[in-house]
């Protein structure tokens, strides 16, 4: 609960709608603004008749209810630094819609008639929201369905345009020549000639134009992201190939700029991420200083609530130490009827239906443990040959059957006909069953402490690589080729310094990588808390004896002498 303005000032200037105004601006702020505090499941109160007032979101989360015009009701999660209300001012028309507290949440409320105001008084608060909505509206276009539900988009930016000035020089060169060769085709006499250079400067320009558009397209595909979690370097070429480099903030160590001659005339440069699994690399963008100075505050900021988190661990272990909490009774065995344990055999009976798809499953989470096999379409490729025969061989079994019975065809004999069919059957089933379990043997596991490739070759050889987890040092996935990106198939490289673990032709390599990282930073994370718990267990130990010890002396002295 804020107390007085001077508890406002420091939370407003903690928000990043805020983020480069002075003290004189965050005073005109504070002077307008009032702090709502809603607990769970309690409905925001909004004016029925008017704008709504300007909602900025401080802590907590809420669930945004809209009726849409074809009777669907959208539902938006919001979260800290999101924004909501004054719908007339930011976006030109009214919405009538619920707001619902998920958890307690402490929002932010400016009238909407002062908010515009503001707007116009402080320019770089109009500009901190002209950003923030640009940002939002991209956020919804669920293109970077690859971040949590509860993670915050600080940063999206792509490359300065004067990168995508010199990728459009070669076809602009293209169209420059088709324009010649129309021209020259204009001085040429014979009509036929003419017509046939003209299609050739016409087949130019087509080309340059497309070129172009591609150009435009896969410069308006490539981001750089920032997130309250991470930074994200994400990479895609149109029907081709897509990439995504990620590092946690927990993990970054340090960044850097560099900037060329001409970078520092247009104003653009890189920004290095220093991560203890390697690189991230936000190559060409405009005002790198400042994205440098959002990575590093953003890591600092991380450090803290995590030495917060730490302190708290700490004080609830003292505190346990030095008083420690009645234990509580046991609780009497559990007995559990005949009919109950009965029940639960026939729960953990598999059905059919399931094993058989289990069969074919490329990924699985089972026990902690996760485990991808390569994509269907690998089995598919290795079996379509012997599938191909068999399918055929049945067919004309069928069809030699139903010719016998209704007595075009009186040969073979059906007994013949099923041994032979049989017989024929045999090799093919052998194959396709082998390439089956070839496919199948092929595993790549995810666990608490390391990662396993396994590739075993039916009655064959079995080659098993792990790597602890603490060990990798870069992880990075790619969808190569038109049919990788179709269906969503890639490889992810994974660098442990003296080895490299690639996991081929893999579902949703994205994934995959996104599930290495959350496992090594558990790890990473259960690693300090086990380091830092033995250290307070001893610290608490001690602070334990000498409260014993300052107890006894106590008493000592307290004592009436004899």
């Amino acid at each position: 609960m804020v107390k007085d303005s001077q508890e406002l000032l420091l939370l407003l200037k903690s928000l990043r709608l805020f983020a480069g105004l002075d003290d004189a601006q965050i005073e005109l702020v504070a002077a307008v603004a009032e702090v709502v505090e809603l607990v769970e499941g309690q409905s925001l109160s909004l004016p029925p008749d008017r704008d709504y007032p300007f909602y900025l979101i401080k802590e907590g989360k809420v669930r945004q209810i809209r009726q849409l015009s074809n009777g669907k009701i959208e539902l938006r999660s919001l979260k800290r630094d999101d924004f909501f209300g004054a719908e007339i001012l930011l976006v030109g028309g009214r919405r009538n819609y619920r707001i619902e507290a998920l958890q307690k949440t402490t929002l932010l409320m400016i009238e909407s008639a002062q908010f515009a105001l503001l707007l116009r008084g402080i320019p770089t608060l109009r500009n901190n929201v002209r950003e923030q909505l640009l940002l939002n509206r991209l956020l919804r276009r669920k293109i970077f369905n690859f971040l949590g539900e509860d993670e915050s988009v600080y940063l999206i930016v792509r490359q300065h345009p004067a990168f995508l000035f010199v990728s459009l020089i070669r076809p602009i060169i293209i169209a420059w020549f088709g324009v010649l060769i129309f021209v020259f085709s204009t001085l040429i006499g014979a009509s036929s000639l003419r017509l046939v250079v003209g299609w050739i400067a016409l087949g130019f320009g087509i080309a340059a134009a497309l070129w172009a558009l591609w150009v435009v397209l896969d410069w308006l595909n490539d981001y750089y992201i920032i997130t309250d979690r991470r930074v994200v370097n994400l990479n895609r070429i149109i029907l081709l190939y897509e990439s995504r480099r990620e590092a946690p903030l927990t993990a970054v160590k340090s960044e850097e700029v560099k900037t060329s001659f001409l970078g520092r005339m247009l104003g653009f440069g890189d920004v290095i991420t220093y991560a203890f699994m390697g690189q991230v690399v936000f190559r060409g963008i405009a005002d790198p200083r400042a994205v440098r100075e959002i990575i590093e505050g953003l890591r600092k900021l991380t450090a803290l609530s995590l030495m917060e988190a730490d302190r708290q661990t700490m004080e609830s272990l003292i505190r346990r130490k030095i008083d420690p909490p009645p234990e509580p009774p046991p609780s009497p065995p559990e007995t559990v009827p005949i009919q109950r344990r009965r029940a639960r055999r026939l729960q953990q009976a598999v059905p059919f239906r399931l094993r058989f798809r289990q069969l074919f499953q490329t990924y699985k989470d089972e026990g902690g443990v996760i485990t991808y096999r390569k994509h269907i379409l690998i089995l598919v490729k290795k079996t379509w040959i012997p599938g191909l025969f068999i399918a055929f061989i049945l067919a004309a079994s069928i069809y030699v059957f139903i010719q016998n019975t209704i007595g075009d065809w009186t040969y073979p004999p059906f007994l013949i006909l099923s041994l032979m069919t049989f017989t024929i059957l045999i090799p093919f089933t052998v194959w396709w069953l082998y390439q089956y379990v070839d496919w199948s043997n092929d595993i790549y596991q995810i666990t608490d402490e390391k990662i396993i490739d396994s590739e075993k070759k039916p009655l064959g050889t079995e080659i098993t690589k792990s790597a602890p987890l603490e060990n990798i040092l870069s992880l990075d996935y790619e969808l190569i080729g038109f049919w990788g990106r179709l269906f969503n198939l890639g490889n992810v490289i994974i660098n442990t310094g003296t080895d490299k673990l690639t996991w081929m032709t893999i579902t949703d390599p994205g994934r995959a990588q996104r599930e290495i990282f959350n496992r090594m930073f558990e790890q990473r994370r259960r690693k300090q808390l086990n380091d830092a718990r033995n250290e307070w267990d001893q610290v608490s130990d001690w602070l334990a004896a000498y409260h014993r010890q300052a107890e006894d002396l106590r008493r000592t002295q307290n004592q009436p002498p004899i």
